[in-house]
C-alpha cells in the first residue's frame, strides 16, 4: 500500500482507496514553521479518486476539521499548499480520502513544529 517512506509516527488505519503518501513536512525531524504540506494521491484498483471524500483534521482535546482550509489546494494527484503557518509543538492529523468504487485510505501522523 505505502511506496513512499514509511515512519513510526505514522499510522494507516484503513487501506482500501487510493494511495495516499505524505511528501512533506518531514515526520521524521521537526520542522519550522512556516513549512510546505505535500501530499501524493495514487488511485488503485481502476477507480479513480472521489475528492468529495477527502477530510483533514486535527485532532487535540477536540476535532478540528481543516478539509475547507485545504481543499483549495487539493486535486486528484494530491494536495500541494506551500507557506502553511503552524503553531509550535507536536499536531496529529488525520487524512481521510476515498475512491469512486467505495474504498477510504485513512491516515493518522504527527508533525513536530520547533
Amino acid at each position: 500500500m505505502l511506496n513512499g517512506p514509511v515512519y513510526s509516527n505514522l499510522t494507516v488505519l484503513s487501506a482500501t482507496g487510493p494511495e495516499v503518501v505524505i511528501v512533506s513536512p518531514d515526520l521524521q525531524g521537526e520542522c519550522r514553521s512556516p513549512v510546505s504540506i505535500v501530499a501524493r494521491f495514487t488511485p488503485l484498483s481502476g477507480h479513480e479518486v472521489d475528492l468529495s471524500t477527502l477530510k483533514v483534521e486535527w485532532l487535540k482535546f477536540i476535532t478540528f476539521d481543516l478539509t475547507s482550509k485545504v481543499r483549495p489546494f487539493a486535486t486528484q494527484e494530491g494536495i500541494m499548499a506551500e507557506e502553511v503557518s503552524l503553531p509550535r509543538g507536536r499536531h496529529k492529523l488525520r487524512i481521510s480520502l476515498g475512491d469512486t468504487g467505495g474504498g477510504l485510505t485513512q491516515l493518522l501522523f504527527e508533525v513536530k513544529i520547533a
